[in-house]
C-alpha cells in the first residue's frame, strides 16, 4: 500500500483489517510471522491459524532439466515483475555467470532498459517453468513484501536452492534448517545457495505439500472444531 498509494495513512488501513477480520469465526494465516504482525495490529490471536502452502503441483513434481544456453552460475528470479518485488537489488548484485528473469509485470520495461546485460524471458509456465527452475543453480527471491512465497516452493521442488533476506515468509519457510542461506547481504545469501546440496531441497520441499494444505483447510471449515 505504502509503494503505491503513499498518501493513505497506514492506521485508517489496520482499523478496516482489523474491524472485518476480527468478525470471523477463523482467520487462516500463512505464517508465524503474519501472526506477530497481526496480533501487533490487533487481530484476535486465538481466531488465528496457520495454513501452510505447497509447492508439489503439476510439472513441478517431475521437472525436465536442460542444458540452458548461458554462463554459470545461473542464477534465476521467478515471478511478477514489479516495483515491491525488489527486483533490482537482486540485478545489482555482483554475481559471475548470468541472472535471468522470468515474468510479467509493469517494471519489466524499465528494468530490461536498466539491466540490458541481462536475460529477460517474459512469461513462462507449466512444465517450460518448471524445467528453467531445474536447470538454474540458484533461486534468488529478493522480496521484503510477500506474505509466504510459494515460488520458493516451486523452486525447492525443482532441486534448486533459494537465496533471499531474513524476512516474512522466507525465514518462515527456510529459518533454521539445512537450506537456510537467508542473509541481509543477499549476495552472501546467494553465494551461500550455492553450495546448498540440491537432493537436499528435494528432501525438504516434501514438508510443504498442497495435500497438508487442503487436510488444514477442511478441519477448519468447522467453526465448532
Amino acid at each position: 500500500m505504502k509503494l503505491y498509494m503513499p498518501i493513505i495513512p497506514p492506521k485508517w488501513s489496520e482499523k478496516f483489517l482489523c474491524n472485518f477480520h476480527n468478525k470471523a469465526e477463523k482467520i487462516l494465516i500463512t505464517t508465524e510471522s503474519m501472526r506477530e504482525e497481526l496480533i501487533a495490529l490487533g487481530i484476535d490471536n486465538n481466531k488465528m491459524v496457520t495454513w501452510t502452502r505447497g509447492g508439489n503441483h503439476g510439472a513441478f513434481k517431475n521437472p525436465v532439466k536442460q542444458n540452458l544456453p548461458y554462463k554459470r552460475p545461473i542464477w534465476i528470479y521467478v515471478g511478477r515483475v514489479a516495483v515491491e518485488k525488489n527486483i533490482k537489488a537482486f540485478l545489482d548484485l555482483d554475481l559471475e555467470g548470468t541472472k535471468v528473469i522470468i515474468g510479467k509485470g509493469p517494471d519489466l520495461k524499465n528494468l530490461k532498459k536498466k539491466f540490458p546485460k541481462d536475460i529477460f524471458l517474459g512469461e513462462r509456465t507449466n512444465g517450460e517453468l518448471a524445467s528453467h527452475f531445474a536447470s538454474s543453480d540458484v533461486f534468488v527471491f529478493p522480496s521484503k513484501t510477500d506474505t509466504f512465497g510459494i515460488v520458493i516452493l516451486e523452486s525447492l521442488n525443482c532441486g534448486t536452492p533459494v537465496a533471499a533476506y531474513p524476512v516474512p515468509g522466507p525465514k518462515d519457510i527456510l529459518g533454521g534448517t539445512n537450506i537456510d542461506t537467508l542473509d541481509h547481504d543477499l549476495r552472501k545469501s546467494a553465494m551461500k545457495a550455492l553450495k546448498i546440496n540440491r537432493q537436499d531441497c528435494l528432501e525438504f520441499a516434501k514438508n510443504f505439500s498442497w495435500e497438508k494444505a487442503a487436510k488444514i483447510f477442511l478441519e477448519n471449515l468447522n467453526p465448532n472444531n
